[in-house]
């Protein structure tokens, strides 16, 4: 870490942390009060009942954040945990500005690396409110500190037993400590693991040569099992119930469960080839967002010139990248890309712009060595550039990352909290849902009588097996044991219970409120109306707001309003335009509403969000056939089959637009393929006898309608269909007993509809006929 000169000025000492003062400051001044749409009430509440978080349950972070709030009794615990991310992260800015200092041996450029990293939206907005990331950053930059001089010592070990000898001890504190870092922040974020074997990698000689060493394997071993040891923090306090128990590590195979994220696998190495080539260029694009034009520019002239020149930390550098990349590409779905989990990448990219910043102040002290005049101008005006750049990012930056009068999650909590009766039940399935709900009763204490569940990721209450026919006797448990009403986030699979998420809410304040609040109309309004155009809101944010927006409409639906309905669906669209499900919701209603076309637009621009996603595709053919715009619905639904093919509603509609479209042998196709998937499905059974009877297959158009009656008993179809395959067949006393037997079935206007078909011209004559259709027996 010492400059040319030889020696560092004390001057020279102040500039990391001057860095680390001005970034808490930023960060102070944009923390959020309280928290956001994202996993931070979670983590908040985690932390300060010292409960265990979402996996991998990040103890060291739970702990550490515990610690700062008991030694920082300032505001509510929320704002104490941001506060704690801001100090974590403003460590790391100083930490990154040490790492480009001992790089390029240059202030300027170091400086201007932190001072990047640290406005960059990704990053800022991390710093701002509860999440393990800041703290993962900090640890990332320290053990790449930490790696980088043990190499350094590796590299300089003397031959010889002497030289051996006077080296080891502190070679091998370096070795213990590099370890010990790796396991205790492998107890924060699991993707720290990418740090060690980046540096084994880009220095291969060194790492061999450590590893030859008497005693180096064992101090590994046991320091990297001490920093590991915070796990132990899991199984102890799951033992003891805490409010918010996720998984309840408490026995070994919960544990590991747990830590492995076994409930998180349907995200793992779940996208198509595509879907990777996508997420990779978003991935690419979003530097340009992070470092701005000038940054990212210079970044790339920071990996050639660092490749050339310093081969060893860049390779560190693109391994960092490179390994961070393929996490993010072994975790997740679709071509949605979260910045947070590319910080350490960002953090790579930010080191080679400040190696790109060097080496252009390099080049210009070459080419005016001799001209000092000229030298010192060319030198103040790169420090004023570099300054420009950063303030240009800082104030582009600022609205999006400012979430200092953001209330709007801890608003939906307490809005849900105060609508719902005493003694409820609730159980929701996302993190907008119910981590808001966490904070609230766990940390505040607000209405201990409502039960909260959480039926998919088994947080509060752990459901015994990961099986859905056992959770759901479970849940079916809690109801009946429920001594208030119950309600729920989502749509539930349980039968009868449909207060959907916000309904409550709304229901509660389009009749009469059920909580006395003077604020309730304030709070609710909040939501409502536009907010200032100051502040800014994310995408979690606007979605549950058009959540409100379209369950406020659905109830204007219900009141006969469709003015008033469609005016609001039409603000929920405009908000939850990047969220498939809500926009698959919002098609429901439309289609409820009788607006099918704004029910296929809807569905439209919910399939083209989630294009792989079969349930949308058949809801949007099915949507298509109901327009009766069957060359639209066929190869929607022929889609969905490629991706699910055992999808019985997808065969049954593709068939059925078959059929009315007359091409009579692919309809016999998919309705037999309809009941490979599913034999007991009436509506085939009824349209292959249908089919058959057509082509004058009578015995087999027969065989199916009496299964279609067998499944379904009290349809009046199957029975009239079997009185017209006799009657065409001249059979006319099982025509007249089949019509009998289902006459108590059909309608009058179904009756007066087949008086007169010429397919009974052979029993209409016989009295039988009229006494049946008049109500005869």
């Amino acid at each position: 870490m010492r400059s040319q000169g030889g020696g560092r000025k004390w001057s020279e000492a102040l500039f990391g942390p001057a860095l680390l003062a001005a970034s808490f400051t930023v960060y102070l001044k944009t923390a959020s009060p309280l928290f956001r749409f994202s996993d931070a009430p979670e983590l908040a509440t985690a932390s300060w009942v010292l409960g265990v978080a979402h996996p991998t349950g990040y103890p060291l972070f739970c702990l550490l954040e515990k610690l700062w709030s008991f030694l920082l009794p300032l505001g509510n615990c929320a704002f104490r945990a941001a506060l704690f991310s801001a100090v974590c992260a403003s460590i790391a800015v100083w930490l990154v500005y040490e790492l480009c200092r001992r790089a390029s041996r240059l202030r300027a450029p170091a400086v201007f690396a932190g001072a990047v990293l640290a406005v960059s939206p990704a990053f800022w907005r991390q710093a701002t409110q509860s999440t393990v990331y800041s703290l993962n950053v900090m640890l990332t930059t320290l053990l790449a500190l930490t790696g980088l001089k043990l190499m350094g010592a590796a590299r300089r070990l003397k031959p010889g037993k002497s030289g051996e000898q006077e080296q080891m001890p502190h070679l091998l504190s370096l070795v213990g400590l590099f370890s010990f870092l790796t396991g205790l922040g492998l107890g924060n974020h699991v993707t720290l693991g990418i740090v060690p074997l980046a540096l084994a990698l880009s220095h291969p000689r060194e790492s061999l040569r450590l590893i030859r060493q008497r005693g180096v394997t064992a101090v590994i071993v046991v320091f990297l099992l001490l920093g590991l040891a915070v796990y132990i923090y899991l199984p102890i306090r799951a033992s003891t119930t805490p409010p918010i128990n996720w998984d309840n590590p408490s026995t070994w195979e919960r544990f590991w469960g747990h830590i492995s994220q076994r409930d998180y696998r349907f995200k793992q190495v779940a996208r198509t080839w595509q879907e990777t080539v996508s997420v990779t260029g978003k991935f690419l694009g979003s530097v340009y967002h992070q470092l701005g034009l000038v940054g990212t520019g210079l970044g790339i002239l920071g990996i050639v010139g660092s490749l050339l020149l310093s081969p060893r930390l860049a390779a560190l550098l693109l391994l960092l990248v490179g390994g961070n990349l393929l996490v993010i590409l072994l975790y997740g779905q679709g071509t949605y890309l979260e910045p947070a989990y590319c910080l350490q990448s960002y953090l790579a990219l930010v080191v080679f712009a400040g190696q790109g910043a060097a080496f252009l102040i390099g080049w210009a002290r070459r080419r005016l060595s001799g001209r000092p005049r000229a030298l010192g101008l060319a030198a103040g005006a790169v420090s004023i550039g570099l300054a420009a750049l950063v303030a240009v990012l800082a104030a582009a930056n600022f609205h999006i990352c400012d979430y200092s009068r953001n209330l709007f999650a801890y608003w939906h909590g307490l809005n849900l909290l105060k609508t719902m009766p005493r003694d409820s039940t609730f159980f929701g399935e996302t993190d907008t849902a119910l981590f808001p709900l966490y904070y609230l009763k766990f940390v505040e204490g607000r209405r201990p009588d409502v039960r909260l569940y959480d039926r998919r990721w088994r947080v509060v209450q752990y459901f015994e097996q990961n099986d859905p026919q056992s959770n759901y006797n479970r849940e079916m448990r809690i109801i009946e044991e429920a001594r208030g009403p119950v309600f729920y986030a989502e749509y539930p699979t349980v039968p009868a219970i449909n207060i959907k998420l916000f309904g409550i809410l709304l229901e509660a304040f389009i009749q009469r409120p059920l909580t006395g609040s003077a604020n309730f109309r304030l709070l609710y309004a909040n939501f409502i109306e536009d907010p200032a155009g100051d502040i800014f809101i994310d995408k979690w944010t606007r979605e549950t707001r058009a959540k409100y927006f379209l369950l406020w409409g659905h109830q204007a639906q219900l009141q006969h309003e469709a003015k008033r309905a469609r005016r609001l669906f039409a603000k929920a669209r405009s908000l939850g335009r990047e969220n498939a499900g809500l926009l698959n919701n919002l098609s429901i209603y439309y289609q409820q509403g009788r607006m099918l076309q704004e029910a296929i637009d809807a569905m439209k621009q919910a399939v083209a969000l989630a294009p792989r996603n079969p349930r949308f595709l058949v809801r949007l053919g099915i949507l298509y056939f109901n327009a009766r715009e069957f060359d639209m619905a066929i190869p929607i639904l022929k889609r969905s089959l490629k991706i699910d093919g055992q999808n019985a509603d997808a065969t049954i509609y593709l068939a059925n637009a078959y059929l009315l479209s007359k091409r009579l042998d692919l309809a016999e196709r998919y309705l037999k393929r309809t009941l490979e998937i599913r034999p007991h499905h009436a509506e085939a059974h009824n349209n292959l006898g249908f089919i058959y009877r057509q082509e004058g297959k009578y015995d087999l158009a027969v065989k199916h309608f009496k299964e279609a009656m067998k499944i379904e008993p009290a349809s009046h179809l199957p029975y009239f269909n079997l009185a017209v395959v006799y009657a065409l067949k001249g059979d006319k006393e099982n025509a007249l007993k089949w019509l009998r037997r289902g006459r108590r079935y059909m309608s009058s206007q179904f009756v007066d509809s087949i008086r007169n078909l010429w397919e009974f011209d052979n029993i209409r004559g016989d009295p039988r006929f009229r006494e049946i259709l008049s109500g005869g027996n």
